[in-house]
């Protein structure tokens, strides 16, 4: 004679009225009369229960009111208990709860046939393999839930198909873009601003390349960088710029005691 079917649920981590009802139906299609029905949980989650409880005559095994939660261990220890005393032919867990995984295969190692119901966004993907099937339940009827390595490759070819489409629109430039690449391309580089100013000038600015800036500087700062220009030219340095009044403009004009490039792009 074969043993009792057990129907454990984790009032903690499944407590929706309708999805236990669809366990238990999907539990007596498989296996046949279910003898032992109890939700394990806190009184709060057996409460919300209340209904479904006292429909399918399932006992309420209320857990300690902890600061930490124990009703994954009373589930264990009842489990262990009729599986020593009564040795069942099927136990149905109705939780995804991961922490079920030892007791599963502990079970299953005893000859029990290990069945697992669970919400799907509850289900660890982990949890699978402790047990001889799960099924997803809810508001649609239970179903068995697929292998993982059946829907892992579509997702990762999806994903990677994806990708290379992605990849392939980024890397092939618009013809617009195209033709202004182009265009930039064979556009001819403007010379720079320094090969239009007079060497002189030239000079000025790379011994005090402060003036570039437009700013009317400190006159005493600028000729204290033109001395080793003055003395090359054998000039001094006041010499050297009013020798180029278009470029160099000396304020004020009757005592300077500032100077200004006045061919700096902005000024």
């Amino acid at each position: 004679m074969s043993g009792p079917v057990a129907f454990l649920i984790d009032a903690d981590n499944l407590s929706d009225g309708n999805a236990i009802r669809h366990a238990f139906e999907q539990l007596t299609e498989l296996a046949g009369p279910v003898a032992v029905r109890r939700a394990y949980g806190s009184a709060e989650n057996l409460k919300g229960l209340a209904s479904v409880i006292g429909e399918l005559a399932i006992q309420p095994c209320q857990t300690f009111a902890l600061s930490k939660n124990t009703t994954d261990a009373a589930l264990v220890v009842g489990a262990m208990e009729l599986a020593c005393e009564q040795m069942p032919s099927v136990v149905a867990i109705a939780s995804g709860d991961l922490d079920f995984f030892p007791l599963a295969v502990r079970l299953r190692e005893r000859g029990v046939r290990v069945i697992c119901f669970s919400l799907a966004n509850k289900l660890h993907d982990e949890v699978r393999a402790a047990y001889h099937q799960c099924f997803i339940v809810g508001s649609a009827p239970a179903r068995s839930k697929p292998a993982a390595a059946d829907s892992v490759p579509a997702k990762t070819a999806a994903k990677k198909a994806t990708a290379k489409k992605a990849a392939s629109k980024k890397a092939a430039p618009k013809p617009a873009a195209r033709k202004a690449a182009a265009k930039k391309a064979t556009k001819p580089t403007a010379p720079p601003v320094e090969a239009s100013e007079p060497p002189g000038v030239r000079d000025i600015l790379n011994a005090a390349p402060e003036l570039r800036s437009g700013q009317a500087l400190a006159l005493n700062g600028v000729i204290g960088h033109l001395q080793q220009l003055a003395e090359a030219e054998a000039a001094k340095p006041m010499k050297l710029l009013k020798k180029h009044p278009a470029h160099f403009e000396l304020l004020p004009a009757d005592k300077p005691n500032k100077v200004r490039w006045l061919q700096a792009p902005d000024a």
